[in-house]
């Protein structure tokens, strides 16, 4: 409890009040592993310059989070089943894996690299930003279908270790690898390429 309230307090002094009304905290930001089950209300509406890391807690939301992230957000391996209060912008990557998220209701609307929630109880990909400039990981959760997922992916795409039926939704173009091995249902290499626009290799359980 000592670190945290530590952490707590040095963070408090690291916002800086520009003259514009911003507030802001430059650098890095890391809160991981202090057994917190809340994000302070001091880090709303601040803008963090570098990356924020509040993975390895006992979160169930993000609300308190800043509001903008220049670099990496990080909140995995906590007990998420909502990402309410995420920042609207992160400039870097999203990792949110091994949560308890159902949905990606309330993800950030603008993330500039990859998004990564894989190992979660994800059953639907909704409110996921239709343009992801990274890879997209959601392998490992009870997919049936990717509706509501991005629409271009501009790095890897795996969906592995689901349980699709269909690949429906799924995203028109992907610039790098394809991953759907492992499903409820068989698909072959071809079935992707009948759908999506795959710039690398495609990964499916048969030809």
């Amino acid at each position: 409890m000592r670190d945290s309230q530590k952490a707590l307090t040095e963070l408090y002094s690291r916002i800086i009040l520009e003259e514009n009304g911003r507030k802001v905290i430059k650098g890095n930001v890391l809160l991981k592993g202090l057994y917190l089950t809340e994000l302070p209300e001091l880090l709303v509406d601040v803008e963090v310059t570098g990356n924020f890391n509040c993975s390895d807690n006992l979160l169930i939301t993000l609300k308190g989070s800043p509001r903008r992230v220049i670099g990496n957000f990080e909140c995995s391996n906590n007990k998420l089943t909502t990402l309410e209060g995420a920042p609207v912008y992160v400039g870097g990557n999203f990792y949110s894996f091994n949560n308890r998220l159902t949905s990606l209701e309330y993800a950030p609307a603008y993330i500039g690299s990859g998004f990564f929630c894989m190992g979660n109880r994800l059953t639907s990909l909704l409110g996921c930003p239709q343009v992801i400039h990274g890879t997209f990981a959601c392998g490992h959760n009870s997919l049936k279908s990717l509706d509501g997922g991005p629409r271009v992916v501009g790095g890897n795409f795996w969906c592995n270790d689901n349980k699709l039926i269909t690949l429906e939704g799924a995203p028109k173009t992907v610039s790098g690898e394809f991953n759907c091995y492992r499903q409820a249902i068989k698909f072959s290499r071809k079935d992707v390429a009948n759908v999506v626009n795959v710039g690398k290799a495609i990964f499916a359980d048969t030809l």
